[in-house]
């Protein structure tokens, strides 16, 4: 069947629910549909969506689950096959559906309305969704539970002794169910009249059991709060006294050994045992338990017990979950993905934990990139900040899938530049790109910037308000510069152009007297802000980072058009940023302090404006040698903020208010956001050391905290699995390699080291025609550079140094030429595809 077939079927089709208002919030319904097959039918297949999450069954087993992110007038719709599950005879394919119906405020979904649509295709016939479907709402769930947080959905809250088991099998009875109550054909339901097929692979559902239980015994809640009400689970149970006890569980071993037994001592008492996964990852809960009539037990999911502390009610996240149990043995699945390292069980009553899983639920990567070197610190930075990414990647770049599970369109960039280092997957980019782009001016779900000048995107996907960060948009070239190059994927980014250029030209609408770029609104509540960094630098209407990045956005963008042959387009897109690096080097430069400030006439400079103006090549010569002196020179490491404890900085840009800050000294670093920059301004500027050091030290910290993931702050307050953090998984091998393309997809492409003093590192770096193997070493004298270049591309290799012979294969080189780059000079030279080995004199550039 072809994709234009189905895709009318599912038009065709009726969206159904049960027996309650589909709007209603926070809803689970189950679906069942017979179907009796002759035998050697051959293949059968189904094609659904859901609002919010489905669940599939095939006579009882379940099959898959979705569907994908997706823009809210163009749904996706998954295909399974489900001949493997089916046979000759009486069949029932089964759905479990949840719903989280009209919520206020959610980041996770883009709810309308309670409601699934399928087609099963059998040989020469078609069902789709109807009547004959039956249904009926999931006694086992309390509806009435509250949120995680503002972002997500809502606590599980399931009683096993409701449950309907085997409700998806052929024999079940299902009598008393209801005919699925129709709510319209797709192709006359809005906002839902175009589905399409799903355009990345289904994710993946991989088991991890506990390595070890770490702590047992005793919680003591207040008096009347056992079991904690739902509304302060989290909190209650994050801050209770605890004590051991080993009467409280049975059986208890080392390496986790099920089944468990949790028995409470008293009322207002807990029974409980703290599962340690090793690691940080995200995916589904599965249980089995069984115990006393109505013990409750309760779940509590932490990254860290950093300093003791249980962090599953950290920035104010119920990040829990409640089962009731009964005598019978039952199964709890949970509906919603948890990020975990520790799993808290938790009883009132009596209970036994007979089986535990943790279903890792990610993006499909495979692991083909890699980075090693005689420094273990980078190699684990390098490691930490691949999974942390594989943990983001879903059904779109997350920042990060514990607090918000939403796209950012700042965190894409560092999150889709590791995955195609360490993955070499770039179809999740696109998917996430396009999905930022069809946000662009649709007024009320998503924006509500305009009308008088469109264009601008979200800059988070899905959207609940309007607050804006401008700075994402006005480096929006950037990520779909990387993914040409990383791609080669020239057709889709061509289709895209005309929506790039309309963001520019709407950036350009705010380029005021001066020649800077000024967002008007900052400074009033709600209005939006500029983020850049959690860090406290000023942030008026013609902020500096605003304006260095749009800087960055208007030269990735005339990279663009170049590798596109639109000639007209990158000069014009040349002559703006020309005309805007005029305005920067004028306005903003302090030529009594010899530095780039926060904005004109500010007191207040620091890192940020430097950093991106030597990244993106504004500073003149005698600025970048006038910026290095005052932030550089001596520096073993980069400095970093660290707020004081309970400060948050983002409640005081919200508010419109300037964080306080003693402006006779240089803002520092505040996160590992900015850190990316930062790395890439030191190691384009031939500053490797201080930047290899910065990574030592910055990560150095957090691993020395027992990190298995990068942090969205480097005091470890917040979110410990956040993308953002992966820069040392791109710019290791980008710089001490020296690996990046030149053409899109790798055709051509540099490798031209920069070891900052590393006598020994390696990488591999995936791309659409191969891998490529690159490896550094430097003995006595000399410097080496092992390299192997796929098929179908051609290298511009080389080392550090303006004079002395390169060699190639311990001869002497042809065609050798100098090529002078921002860090230094190379000895270089053309290579095709195979495998070589280059030497030189040692250079060291940094």
């Amino acid at each position: 069947m072809t994709p234009a077939s189905r895709n009318e079927q599912m038009e065709a089709a009726s969206w159904i629910w049960c027996d309650t208002p589909p709007h209603e919030p926070n809803q689970y319904a189950l679906f069942r549909r017979e179907l009796e097959l002759p035998a050697g039918l051959g293949p059968v297949s189904i094609s659904l969506c859901a609002d919010s999450r489905y669940w599939l069954y095939a006579n009882g087993t379940r099959v898959g689950f979705g569907p994908g992110r997706y823009s809210v007038e163009e749904p996706l719709y998954d295909t399974h096959d489900l001949t493997p599950y089916l046979h000759a005879g009486a069949n029932v394919i089964a759905v479990r559906v949840y719903g989280m119906g009209q919520v206020y405020r959610c980041s996770s979904f883009m709810p309308v309305r309670c409601g699934l649509v399928a087609v099963v295709t059998t040989g020469n016939t078609v069902l789709t969704t109807d009547a004959a479907w039956k249904t009926r709402h999931d006694p086992a769930y309390t509806n009435g539970t509250p949120r995680y947080s503002n972002h997500q959905g809502h606590v599980e809250c399931y009683d096993t002794r409701a449950a309907l088991p085997h409700w998806a099998e052929p024999d079940f009875d299902d009598s008393a169910w209801q005919p699925a109550t129709l709510l319209g054909k797709t192709s006359t339901l809005p906002p839902w009249e175009r589905l399409r097929p799903r355009d990345i692979p289904l994710l993946t559902l991989e088991p991890r059991l506990p390595v070890r239980i770490v702590e047992s015994g005793v919680l003591l809640l207040p008096a009347g709060e056992a079991p904690p009400p739902l509304a302060t689970q989290a909190e209650l149970l994050a801050h209770a006294p605890r004590l051991p006890d080993e009467a409280a569980t049975r059986h208890l071993t080392p390496t986790a050994t099920l089944p468990l037994e949790l028995e409470s001592p008293a009322q207002d008492q807990l029974a409980y045992a703290l599962f340690d996964f090793g690691s940080v990852s995200a995916g589904y809960l599965s249980l089995r338990l069984r115990g006393e009539d109505g013990s409750v037990v309760d779940l509590g999911y932490l990254e860290s017990t950093h300093a003791g502390k249980w962090d599953l009610h950290k920035e104010g996240i119920r990040y829990g979950d409640r089962v009731v149990v009964g005598p019978e043995s039952a199964e709890f699945h949970t509906t919603f993905p948890k990020t975990l390292r520790y799993l808290l069980v938790a009883v009132s009553g009596k209970a036994v934990v007979e089986a535990l899983r943790h279903e890792v639920s990610t993006y499909p990567m495979q692991w083909r990139g890699g980075f090693w070197s005689a420094d273990p610190v980078l190699d684990t930075a390098w490691h930490i900040g691949a999974h942390t990414v594989q943990i983001c990647a879903e059904d779109i770049y997350m920042d990060t899938p514990r607090r918000e599970r939403a796209g950012w369109l700042g965190d894409l960039r560092i999150e889709a530049l590791a995955a195609a280092h360490a993955f070499g997957d770039t179809r999740l980019a696109r998917h996430s790109l396009g999905l930022f782009f069809q946000s662009q001016d649709r007024p009320g779900r998503d924006t509500d910037y305009g009308p008088e000048h469109p264009g601008w995107v979200s800059a988070r996907y899905p959207s609940i308000d309007a607050y804006r960060m401008p700075d994402f948009n006005a480096s929006l070239a950037l990520p779909v510069r990387d993914y040409l190059l990383h791609s080669g994927d020239t057709g889709w980014v061509r289709a895209l152009w005309p929506r790039l250029l309309r963001v520019t030209e709407h950036l350009e609408s705010y380029r005021h007297a001066g020649g800077l770029v000024e967002w008007g609104d900052l400074g009033k509540p709600g209005a939006g802000y500029i983020l850049v960094d959690w860090a406290p630098f000023a942030r008026p209407p013609a902020s500096a980072p605003l304006n260095l990045l749009y800087a960055g956005h208007l030269g990735a963008a005339v990279e663009i058009a170049r590798h596109l042959g639109l000639r007209a387009d990158a000069e014009a897109l040349a002559a703006r940023r020309k005309s805007l690096v005029a305005a920067i080097r004028t306005e903003l430069w302090d030529a009594r302090r010899g530095v780039f400030v926060n904005a004109p006439g500010s007191p207040r400079a620091g890192y940020h404006e430097n950093l991106l103006a030597l990244l993106y090549d504004v500073a003149l010569p005698e600025q970048a040698t006038s910026i290095c002196q005052q932030l550089l020179a001596g520096r073993q490491t980069l400095p970093t903020w660290l707020p004081e404890k309970g400060y948050e900085l983002w409640k005081a840009l919200r508010e419109g208010h300037t964080p306080p800050w003693d402006d006779s000294e240089w803002v520092p670093v505040g996160s590992p956001y900015f850190t990316f920059f930062a790395l890439e301004a030191l190691f384009e500027t031939g500053h490797a050391r201080l930047a290899l050091d910065t990574v030592r030290t910055q990560y150095g910290r957090c691993l020395a905290a027992g990190a298995t993931s990068t942090w969205e702050q480097w005091d470890g307050s917040t979110s410990h699995s956040h993308g953002w953090g992966a820069a040392p998984t791109i710019q290791l091998p980008r710089y001490v390699l020296g690996v990046a393309p030149l053409e899109p997809g790798y055709t051509r492409f540099e490798a031209l080291p920069t070891p900052g003093g590393l006598a020994h590192a390696g990488a591999r770096i995936p791309t659409p025609h191969g891998i490529i193997l690159a490896e550094y070493e430097a003995t006595t004298g000399r410097a080496h550079l092992r390299l192997r270049v796929p098929p179908g591309t051609e290298a511009l290799a080389g080392l550090p140094g303006a004079t002395g012979l390169l060699e190639l294969e311990g001869c002497p080189a042809p065609q050798t030429q100098t090529h002078t780059l921002r860090r230094g000079p190379y000895q270089t030279l053309r290579l095709g595809p195979g495998d070589y080995r280059l030497s030189a004199p040692l250079c060291d550039l940094s």
